[in-house]
């Protein structure tokens, strides 16, 4: 799932009658999910952010970052224990690697990161202003803030 709403706010703008009329079918996270898909999350850039924490939000949202509007499709919306699953273990299961990583389990591989703040604390508007400050991969640091 490729959780990005920029262009549809566009053309709702513009109020294009044809994607206006298809816009009901246009990211449906939360309808796969419910029927028990095995969902990942990921970026196509550029037409959504590189950065996962965006994309959670907006899953989470269905607004951009820094949108007030009200939500593209509320009944779309996607709650934070799915969204982490979709970018942790979910993305793990899609390469085939779900035994190696994706989850902090014995004898899995150390991949994660450390954020500044709890995401489970954080109204989700805000979950895009997170920072990492830790990176391990493999176990191995590879990025610290300092």
């Amino acid at each position: 799932m490729q959780p990005t709403l920029g262009d549809y706010r566009q053309s709702r703008r513009r109020h294009d009658p044809r994607l206006c009329r298809r816009s009901p079918r246009i990211s449906r996270g939360s309808a796969v999910i419910r029927t028990g898909a095995v969902v990942s999350g990921g970026s196509d850039w550029s037409v959504s952010s590189l950065n996962p924490l965006e994309g959670i939000e907006v899953g989470i949202t269905h607004r951009e970052p820094g949108d007030r509007r009200p939500p593209w499709h509320p009944a779309e919306q996607v709650d934070l224990p799915a969204m982490l699953a979709l970018y942790t273990i979910n993305a793990a299961n899609a390469n085939h690697q779900e035994r190696e990583t994706g989850s902090i389990e014995p004898g899995k591989l150390a991949d994660l990161v450390v954020l500044d703040r709890n995401l489970f604390e954080l109204p989700p508007e805000q979950i895009h202003q997170a920072r990492v400050t830790w990176t391990l991969l493999e176990g191995e640091t590879v990025f610290q803030r300092r």
